[in-house]
């Protein structure tokens, strides 16, 4: 075929899309029919984008109440065609690109500069990289610094003023159990920080919601792992809201080849993790721990096969 497709529903990431896949007008019009039938929302479906083998696209988004925005990309031009639409203009834009009617497609169109840089990042440069950085690592870590670092300092500083004045009876008993508390506070979240960061030193995970493939690469080796091979998919947060660690948590994927793969909150935001997996036959479990410790490393066949 000449064209091919790929969508991005709501609650996916920003810019994430499924893999392309093959597709002929009829391909289209069948997506279109099964998620825009309600006239006020696409049930779910946000965007498709249909290229053809030039390079030129189709973008075809839900803007808001019964209103659409079809955008026409020609390949390697500084401007692209934009209009605000209702359905049935949608499916004359979609007809007029998929039959090569392409001055009628511009004529409908408004051919414009504005956001063009933008319109292009959005839909074609995202990729859904998930490794390590310096800032997300610092900005997972701001809890230390606002909490852990008052808490602990407070409480140290009240036992050792206890020790400095000597036995006190009940005094030295109270800043003890402060001292413990304090330090509970903070140290098993840098615990789990660390671990996280050790974990994910040198990892970049591809995981999206529309594809079967799983891509991880690490300095060494690139592997492509499928979600059909997943046994299992499980989540591990913690159930407490009140406590400097409370965002911290991870995915643990299990493959039936027994490697392992950790996602953690330094690589991924966690509250629709489990959204990458939802039109994938998957088994997927819940799991509440007060501190969510790794249970395995990421772990990962190298064969010669895989290595790039």
């Amino acid at each position: 075929m000449n064209f091919k497709y790929r969508l991005n529903y709501y609650k996916d990431e920003d810019g994430e899309y499924s893999d392309y896949k093959p597709c002929d007008k009829s391909t289209i019009d069948r997506i279109i029919s099964d998620h825009w039938t309600n006239e006020h929302l696409p049930n779910g479906l946000e965007t498709i984008v249909v290229t053809n083998k030039q390079g030129h696209s189709i973008i075809l988004e839900h803007s808001r109440k019964e209103v659409f925005d079809a955008y026409y990309l020609p390949a390697s031009r500084r401007f692209h065609y934009h209009k605000k639409s209702q359905i049935n203009i949608i499916q004359e834009t979609l007809a007029n690109f998929m039959n090569n009617e392409i001055d009628e497609l511009e004529s409908s169109l408004n051919k414009t500069t504005k956001d063009n840089r933008y319109v292009r990042g959005d839909y074609f440069l995202k990729n859904h990289d998930y490794q390590l950085t310096r800032e997300r690592s610092f900005r997972e870590l701001l809890w230390f610094l606002w909490y852990g670092v008052p808490v602990a300092a407070i409480g140290n500083f009240v036992f050792i003023s206890s020790l400095l004045k000597g036995p006190t009876g009940v005094g030295d008993f109270l800043s003890a159990l402060l001292f413990l508390l304090a330090n509970m506070l903070w140290i098993p979240g840098i615990i789990l920080h660390y671990q996280y960061t050790q974990d994910a030193k040198g990892l970049i995970i591809r995981l999206t919601r529309g594809s079967d493939q799983i891509i991880i690469r690490t300095p060494l080796t690139k592997k492509v792992l499928l979600k059909s091979d997943i046994r299992q998919v499980t989540k591990v947060e913690n159930p407490a809201y009140k406590i400097p660690w409370s965002e911290y948590g991870y995915i643990q994927i299990d493959f039936t080849s027994g490697e392992v793969i950790n996602l953690t909150n330094l690589l991924a935001d966690q509250l629709f993790i489990l959204d990458k997996f939802e039109f994938d036959n998957v088994k997927k479990t819940s799991v509440r721990s007060g501190i969510p410790t790794l249970k395995r490393r990421t772990r990962i066949h190298s064969t010669a096969a895989n290595n790039v």
